[in-house]
């Protein structure tokens, strides 16, 4: 009588063959007498098969799967089954250990769609009813909203199964190409997919089948599937839970397997990192490293663990991928665990720099590199990029102003790229012995070094204090760039020759860092000196003199001297406008600060009008995401917002909105100050869960960028107050009323009209 096979017996029989596909001779005999001990049937079926296969490996394999399938499908339930409460209405898939399907909740308690993953009877095994218990407590345990939730679990004749989420979404592979996603908008994908990742690993869980068919794009957000084969790195109190830890429980996908997982080691997650790495592999080129289609076992173990795969930038070079991308992919797929990234944490941070353009730790560290990575973040045309790029690009400042100034002025500029050349040559890894060196670190050794090498050359020190004081100012580090430009004002004062243009320099920047610090009494007496000696130097009609105009305006609007500030700004784009151009960068910036003052002073007639000339001429000039685009929209909203004009205001701060995450991103000052006064015009227009969302998170990162003594922040207190206060929240907004106010009076005093809102909202509005 004919033997019928279970499917116990097929998994079996697949498993030997394919691994003694691999072997010759001797090998293969033992591991034949060692596999099928006490089972002569199954050991003559094994040898069938081997001496059939000649060169069919994969075709034999094909075949040995497909009857597995089979003898499992007659022994699990089929559509309109049910299991509990639940009506099966197709299968999705197999996995592994079994089947999932696509069912509903139909009984009445309530209507839900669901996926249900349950398990052969003939499939069963101690080790395997265990393991898939295991698997229901992890997905139990795991509360993230980029992974399927587990629902409910049971048995079904004995066999457990357990509910999940039900993601109606698209393999995310397909997803980015049906979508035509950009590089940047993958990664972005991708980054969600590295933080759900992250945080099974925290919860001490490692996937081990990271694959595009696990992870599916629901409504643009990536949900990640199937823990079917995921095993706790420290299971609690389940017996026998290294059970699957064996060489023989190779359960994985060979294309995204990593080298230890193909060899049938330890799994770490490492392991998840390496398939996270083929996975962005395959986003950025749309093509996997490795194919395990068409090859036999050994050849796919062959290929991952030993032969390197080409950079993503081969695979696809019209996308732009050569560099830091290429570096991040292949070392989060290095042979060697050890050398990859630490955790999918790790991975989602380097590309987090890259997005923003900062320095990679993919990348091999140096000072080129890393000042390269400061001159992209930072495009402003200031003098101090300037001379970082030439000391880059290893020019020589000396030699170009020997050519035009006198020798001494030579001698200085010489000895400052000197300067600056040994400074970031103090950084590269050849110096520091492979120890990793931010900007910041870079800068601070050089201030310290200032102080003593260059105290007899004060021509040389104070040019190096304004250059590296600058570049602090640049970082947003504020009270160190003030204490070095003050010893470069106090050495210009004292110890060097009159300079009008070094000095009002010098001066104009110690008043720009008082202003970010709010210090405007020391800013408005720098500005005014500042002023008065670029007139004395350059005559009245000079661009250097319209902005010196604008920036003295500033600390005293707001200082409340709106007159006065009014008068300034006014002449500055008079002037800019005659001199540059009505579309310039700089009559622009005149003509927003015109605006604003005119606002403050209720003339809202004449600013609206303003406000949008300076939007169009913007766009016209510098594109539609362009940092005066970005201002012009913000306070053009603002004037809407107080003409009662809210819907239009609103339409205004989203335009606001989008051009200031490109520019700056969520975490930045400027965001923040916008996307405040953005959640209070949502609360007047009775949009409060909006409102309360985006005024909590710009707060927030208000908070997290200049502290909380600073009036950008008692801004976004008084509209977060507004929001809560409309929310019923009287106690939480009364709070934060009173520490704006408290804020206000410290820096520009009780009669000053924002401390006089303040007030009016601790006082009136949170009763």
């Amino acid at each position: 009588m004919k033997t019928v096979l279970t499917p116990a017996d097929w998994t079996a029989l697949q498993e030997i063959v394919n691994t003694a596909a691999d072997l010759e001779g001797g090998e293969r005999t033992e591991y034949l007498e060692r596999a099928c001990d006490g089972q002569p049937a199954l050991r003559s079926r094994v040898e069938s098969l081997l001496k059939a296969m000649a060169g069919e490996t994969t075709v034999l394999g094909a075949a040995i799967e497909q009857a597995a399938s089979m003898a499992i499908d007659r022994e699990l339930p089929r559509a309109g089954a049910r299991i509990g409460p639940y009506c099966i209405e197709r299968i999705l898939g197999r996995g592994g250990m079994g089947v999932v399907y696509e069912a509903v909740r139909d009984d009445d308690q309530y209507y839900k769609r669901v996926a249900i993953k349950v398990v052969a009877t003939g499939l069963f095994s101690e080790s395997l009813l265990l393991h898939f218990r295991n698997e229901r407590q992890i997905l139990a345990n795991l509360d993230h909203p980029n992974i399927a939730r587990l629902l409910d679990g049971g048995t079904v004749e004995g066999a457990p199964y357990v509910v999940m989420e039900y993601v109606d979404g698209s393999p995310i592979d397909e997803y980015c190409r049906e979508h035509n996603l950009s590089v940047r908008e993958r990664l972005s994908l991708f980054r969600q997919l590295c933080d759900a990742v992250a945080y099974a690993h925290r919860n001490l869980v490692v996937h081990r089948d990271i694959k595009p068919g696990n992870v599916l794009v629901s409504d643009g957000a990536p949900k990640l599937l199937d823990f079917g084969i995921a095993k706790l790195l420290e299971p609690d109190g389940v017996p026998g839970s290294t059970a699957l830890t064996r060489t023989g429980d190779r359960l994985m996908t060979p294309d995204y397997a990593s080298p230890e997982q193909v060899r049938g080691e330890r799994i770490t997650t490492a392991s998840d990192v390496y398939s996270l790495g083929v996975l962005l592999y395959e986003l950025l080129a749309d093509e996997r490293p490795f194919r395990a289609s068409g090859m036999t076992p050994g050849e796919i173990e062959r290929a991952i663990c030993t032969q390197e795969p080409k950079r993503p930038s081969a695979r696809a070079p019209k996308r732009g991928l050569a560099g830091d991308l290429d570096n991040i992919v292949l070392k989060a797929m290095h042979k060697e665990p050890a050398r990859r990234y630490g955790s999918a944490a790790e991975l989602s941070a380097d590309i987090d720099r890259y997005l923003t353009g900062f320095p990679v730790n993919a990348r091999p560290d140096s000072w080129r590199y890393r000042a390269e990575k400061f001159i992209r973040r930072h495009r402003v045309a200031t003098t101090v990029a300037a001379i970082l790029f030439l000391v880059i690009s290893g020019l020589s400042i000396g030699l170009a102003i020997v050519a035009r100034r006198a020798s001494e002025e030579a001698r200085a500029s010489g000895q400052t790229t000197d300067f600056l050349v040994q400074l970031f040559n103090s950084s590269d890894p050849n110096e520091t012995k492979g120890e990793s060196v931010t900007v910041r670190e870079v800068l601070d050794r050089g201030a310290a070094r200032l102080e003593t090498q260059l105290k007899d050359d004060p021509a040389v020190q104070a040019r190096l204090f304004d250059t590296i004081g600058g570049i602090y100012d640049a970082l947003g580090v504020w009270p160190r760039a003030e204490e070095l430009i003050r010893k470069a004002l106090a050495l210009r004062r004292t110890r060097l020759s009159r300079d009008d243009m070094a000095l009002a320099n010098t001066l104009h920047e110690l008043g720009r860092i008082s202003n970010d610090l709010n210090q405007f009494d020391l800013c408005e007496r720098s500005y005014r000196e500042a002023l008065s000696l670029y007139r004395k130097k350059l005559g009245d009609r000079d661009p250097k003199v319209a902005a010196s105009l604008d920036d003295l305006g500033t600390p005293l609007f707001l200082e409340g001297r709106l007159g006065e500030a009014e008068a300034l700004f006014r002449q500055s784009y008079e002037l800019n406008r005659k001199t540059l151009g009505p579309g310039h960068e700089e009559t622009l910036r005149a003509m927003n600060n015109l605006a604003v003052a005119l606002v403050a002073r209720g003339d809202l007639a004449a600013a609206e009008p303003l406000r949008r000339e300076q939007v169009k001429l913007s766009i016209q000039s510098e594109g539609a995401n362009a940092e005066p685009v970005a201002f012009g929209w913000f306070n053009l909203a603002a004037i809407l917002e107080t003409l009662g004009r809210l819907g239009e205001a609103e339409a205004a701060f989203r335009h606001a909105e989008a051009v200031d995450l490109k520019l700056y991103g969520a975490q930045n000052p400027v965001t923040a100050k916008m996307q405040a006064d953005h959640a209070q015009v949502l609360g007047r227009l009775g949009r409060l869960d909006e409102a309360n969302t985006m005024g909590a998170e710009a707060l927030a990162n208000t908070l997290k960028a200049v502290g909380p003594r600073n009036l950008d922040t008692a801004f976004s207190q008084d509209c977060r107050g507004s929001v809560l206060l409309a929310l019923g929240k009287a106690a939480e907004a009364r709070r934060l009323f009173q520490a704006a106010y408290d804020t206000r009076v410290a820096l520009v005093g009780a009669n000053h009209q924002d401390s006089a809102g303040s007030l009016m909202n601790f006082s009136g509005r949170s009763k």
